[in-house]
């Protein structure tokens, strides 16, 4: 089809990308012209920040620009024939200064021959950083090679985010699936301070709206769920978020059911065999409607490749049930960090991006997440992890609800 007569419809808010009198170039030349071309002031674009911090007016002026560029180059992404029919783009500035811009990548529709605008800036944006360095100094140099240590050189500042769609107008915009929260619950190259901005519009009214990743992530730097002294699960007090005292009592879910349920992802643990590759052991569990628990152990095929036991979990208990079935409670029991090579690597010990996988569809932002903390059996819900008001919302689940 030629773009140049190509119709494109968005499916989030029934807009429509106007057909093109002449072929599409989008090019950028400087902040000005795609503040005219935008008819954005920036003078006149208000600032909300979660954590009150006051940027300056030069801060904001680049903010505004780096989200227009993510803007026009998911446009080119839509407009190149992506396959989706949605595109998202991601600007990223690391800790020199530099930015990256990048955008969703689709070979097919399917998960494994896709990326998101954000994980392909986050690549993009390391290997601008690598090129930069000196191969000779790092074999040679001793203080420049120290300096400049992947934990300390590389670390990302900022994602500018924005969508195909009219600008500011996308629920979406600046909302990362399941699969690039795990990334941001990352340590090695983000932070908890690390910004998220995109641009908002009311009416004919703009903001710039700059959040934190700990905003998105409040349960960052979780990765471990083990009782660290001789006690069993009964004995241990709980902590039960306000969103899981409303899930517990909406399903029916007592105090003993959490203890069964996390008692079959201890047991998992225990027994498990699989997990030689990383010493990352997990066990999990799920529960269902009829109270049913269902166990699975975190499976290795090597250490880049494992089963995830909560999926493996849930999966097992919905196989043999109906289309509908709902996954109400999920347990964890293991540990998410190991050492190699000398350091220290610590991956989340929940999976966002299983949470995210049930949320769709399987459960919701109700279902309970339960886990040790502290010594404590700690209780919350995929929204106490992955707050709604920051999430993404999927397609069919915007049209369901329109």
């Amino acid at each position: 089809m030629n773009i140049t007569n190509l119709n494109l419809y968005n499916n989030y808010n029934n807009s429509f990308i106007r057909p093109l009198k002449k072929p599409c170039v989008i090019e950028f030349s400087g902040a000005n012209r795609l503040f005219k071309k935008y008819d954005i002031d920036p003078d006149n674009v208000r600032v909300e920040t979660t954590d009150g911090k006051r940027i300056t007016d030069a801060q904001k002026k680049l903010y505004i620009e780096k989200v227009l560029e993510a803007h026009e180059h998911a446009q080119k992404n839509i407009l190149s024939g992506n396959i989706t029919g949605s595109a998202y783009a991601t600007n990223i500035e690391i800790k020199d200064g530099s930015w990256v811009l990048a955008t969703n990548f689709n070979n097919t529709r399917n998960e494994i021959s896709n990326f998101c605008g954000e994980r392909s800036a986050i690549v993009g944006a390391f290997n601008k950083w690598l090129k930069s360095l000196s191969l000779f100094k790092l074999n040679k140099d001793e203080q420049y090679n120290s300096s400049h240590q992947q934990n300390n050189g590389f670390k990302i500042k900022t994602l500018a985010m924005a969508s195909a769609k009219k600008i500011g107008t996308d629920r979406n915009a600046a909302s990362p699936c399941a699969d690039c929260l795990s990334w941001l619950n990352t340590e090695r190259f983000i932070a908890d301070n690390t910004k998220i901005v995109t641009l908002l519009k009311d009416g004919s009214k703009y903001t710039l709206s700059i959040r934190n990743v700990k905003d998105y992530l409040p349960h960052r730097g979780e990765y471990s769920s083990i009782i660290n002294n001789r006690k069993s699960l009964k004995d241990l007090d709980f902590e039960i978020s306000p969103l899981a005292c409303e899930s517990m009592e909406k399903y029916g879910i007592s105090k003993k059911d959490i203890i069964r349920l996390l008692q079959g992802a201890k047991n998992a643990y225990s027994n498990n065999k699989h997990a030689k590759f990383t010493s990352q052991n997990v066990g999990a569990s799920v529960m269902d409607e009829s109270g049913n628990v269902t166990s699975a152990k975190k499976i290795e095929w090597s250490k880049r490749w494992f089963v995830e036991p909560l999926e493996y979990a849930a999966a097992k208990a919905l196989e043999s049930q109906e289309p509908g079935a709902k996954i109400i409670a999920c347990g964890y029991y293991g540990t998410g960090s190991t050492r190699q090579n000398g350091k220290v690597q610590r991956d989340g010990v929940v999976s966002l991006q299983t949470l995210g996988r049930i949320k769709t569809d399987r459960g919701s932002s109700d279902t309970i997440v339960a886990l040790i903390r502290n010594n404590k059996i700690a209780v919350r819900t995929i929204g106490d992890y992955m707050p709604q008001k920051f999430g993404f919302v999927q397609g069919y689940m915007l049209d369901k609800n329109a």
